[in-house]
């Protein structure tokens, strides 16, 4: 007699190639042998595509976020004005899910985002279970803001489990949001057979990388002044490759502030990846200069291919560094402190290389995706033999 798999549904906050989005699918490969995963999708993307070559089941559900760049102070008719235009289209969506759940006898509801509710209403009205991670601060990283933050308070506290990618993550929510709940800490994991480490300081070069969505947020121009200062003291042969995209007025202020320091032959713009495990072969100092990091799956992916992580002593980022001898803090957004951090490194490159190995071999342990699948199975398994 063949035992039905219970049914998870994801909710995704983007149909982008993301941080999030990779980290589901990650899940998803691991667990989909105990559970049968489907996702539902906001709008057409990139991630159409990759569901359906992974031979995932996925719906395309108009929704939207519940998080603003409004800044506070404008709080009142124009966040109103769009707190109605969001509850028509998650009224909307809600529905849609309610008649998902019942056609795919849905377990569990699974919101792979603090940014979205979508699906919320529809699991408590059919008394789902509902799983939601908190991969985000938000408003530190991302400089959104909740619509309703009474509302979003108490949608966090009425679900059975919140997952915070970072210890960071749960004391925020736990203090600063006020956000009382069943917390179950998971690291975000990534699949260490998909990581080859190269030996680091063996070229002429000394190759230097920060990846990610480009915004003011994530520190472009910090690591831009920090290496324009080491060039002016006479280190050369360092060049900088900043990797990923963002909007384009920004990208350009970067590009043109980069030709105004005379620095165009040690910076590159390599632009969207969708993946950046080929850039940390290359790569012999990682920076992580983003105001506040979540979690950073860079820093680890950059860590589990060998390479000296430099990142801002914010947010989720001192949290992995403390776990290995390749990372290094430096004050956050001081680029006087970051060149100086670079520049003791570079001096101490030998020893970096030596353990270079060995410190990648730990991280691809301790943040595996086969650990990261076992702690989600076991809160799933929890929640399902309590139903």
């Amino acid at each position: 007699m063949t035992i039905e798999k219970p049914t998870i549904l994801f909710e995704a906050p983007n149909s982008d190639i993301n941080g999030a989005n990779l980290s589901m699918l990650n899940l998803i490969d691991q667990l989909r042998n105990y559970y049968h995963f489907i996702v539902v999708l906001p709008v057409e993307g990139d991630m159409q595509k990759r569901l359906l070559d992974d031979g995932i089941t996925f719906y395309d559900v108009p929704g939207i976020e519940w998080v603003s760049n409004i800044h506070p102070h404008w709080y009142g008719i124009r966040s109103k004005l769009i707190m109605i235009q969001h509850s028509k289209i998650i009224s909307r969506h809600n529905n849609r899910i309610i008649q998902i759940i019942k056609d795919e006898h849905v377990s569990i509801v699974h919101i792979n985002s603090s940014s979205i509710n979508t699906g919320y209403k529809a699991a408590l009205k059919q008394h789902i279970p509902i799983v939601w991670h908190l991969r985000e601060f938000n408003t530190l990283d991302h400089g959104m803001n909740f619509l309703n933050h009474i509302k979003s308070r108490n949608e966090f506290r009425h679900v059975q489990r919140l997952i915070p990618v970072s210890r960071a993550v749960e004391i925020y929510f736990k203090n600063f949001f006020r956000v009382k709940g069943n917390y179950d800490l998971v690291y975000n994991g990534i699949d260490p057979k998909t990581v080859f480490p190269e030996p680091i300081f063996d070229k002429k070069n000394i190759v230097v990388t920060i990846a990610g969505g480009i915004n003011p947020q994530k520190g472009q121009k910090i690591a831009i002044d920090a290496i324009n200062k080491l060039i002016e003291q006479g280190i050369k042969n360092i060049k900088l490759r900043i990797v990923g995209a963002g909007p384009i007025d920004y990208e350009t202020f970067l590009k043109e502030y980069v030709e105004k320091l005379h620095i165009s032959s040690n910076v590159v713009f390599i632009g969207l990846k969708t993946t950046n495990l080929e850039i940390w072969k290359e790569t012999d100092i990682a920076i992580v200069a983003s105001e506040a990091e979540a979690f950073g799956r860079v820093t680890v992916e950059a860590l589990m291919h060998g390479s000296v992580v430099i990142g801002s002593n914010s947010g989720g980022t001192p949290e992995i560094l403390s776990k290995t001898e390749l990372g290094v803090l430096f004050k956050n957004q001081d680029s006087d402190d970051l060149a100086r951090k670079i520049l003791s490194v570079i001096r101490n490159r030998n020893r970096y290389r030596l353990i270079s190995k060995e410190e990648s071999r730990k991280i691809s342990t301790l943040f595996s995706i086969e650990s990261t699948a076992t702690k989600l199975k076991k809160i799933y398994d929890n929640i399902l033999s309590s139903e």
